[in-house]
């Protein structure tokens, strides 16, 4: 979209929504937001959780990075864990979302870096920003490796959600998390999202798969996931 569009779009935010929520966006901006979710989502522009959630300003606390990532907590990398801290000590959410979606560029290319022929195998995976942010994802990479379905037709898709539920493992070696958690005060969510049927679909544990919006076992789940089931569906240390 042309930048001259962006700003023609501001304005048309302003003489609309912005115009009929005045009361409730000027509360916001005086009172000070209380969301009760934290998405952490990619930053697939197709991919945009206030949207395919229907939520208003001042509903989600987001966190956008390349495939949804959180580093693991002994790296040192604060981008997301920073992001926890606030959120749970500060703003008091009760929920956190990963949120995946189906062909995910960033999950696609760790077949080239991790896979059979790729560049870990021949000992020339480099030390560029977009690199060294997908090394967040090896594990995920060797999570599908132990299913065996990188010679199958869906192993994407199921790359993809085995990254969703990794980075819940990554998200409860911080203590903030793991403490909220334990004392009753947070519940974890495993989402993907599917671009082509525009569908969310829930972690189901007791099937230990995702299952779409859309059937009839998924009207009960809102794939929230216990520390205990993460640490089961967590193969690779």
């Amino acid at each position: 979209m042309p930048i001259h569009r962006l700003i023609e779009g501001h304005h048309h935010f302003v003489d609309t929504f912005a115009h009929a929520q005045s009361e409730y966006l000027r509360q916001l901006a005086s009172v000070g937001q209380s969301p009760d979710t934290l998405i952490v989502s990619c930053s697939d522009s197709r991919v945009i959780p206030e949207l395919i959630t229907g939520a208003s300003p001042g509903h989600l606390f987001v966190v956008r990075n390349v495939g949804n990532m959180i580093p693991p907590y002994a790296t040192k990398n604060m981008t997301v864990g920073s992001a926890f801290e606030y959120a749970i000590k500060v703003l008091g959410v009760q929920h956190i979302v990963v949120l995946g979606h189906y062909q995910c560029g960033a999950m696609a290319a760790l077949r080239g870096l991790f896979g059979p022929g790729g560049q870990r195998e021949q000992g020339t995976l480099g030390d560029s920003p977009l690199v060294t942010w997908l090394k967040y994802a090896e594990a995920s990479y060797d999570e599908a490796v132990n299913r065996g379905v990188l010679d199958t037709a869906a192993w994407l898709d199921t790359l993809v959600e085995e990254n969703v539920l990794q980075q819940l493992a990554n998200a409860i070696e911080y203590p903030v998390v793991r403490d909220a958690v334990e004392r009753g005060a947070l519940k974890l969510h495993a989402w993907t999202y599917a671009l082509d049927a525009t569908r969310l679909h829930f972690f189901d544990p007791n099937q230990r798969r995702f299952v779409a919006s859309d059937d009839a076992v998924s009207r009960t789940l809102t794939g929230e996931v216990s520390i205990p089931e993460i640490e089961a569906e967590d193969n690779v240390k």
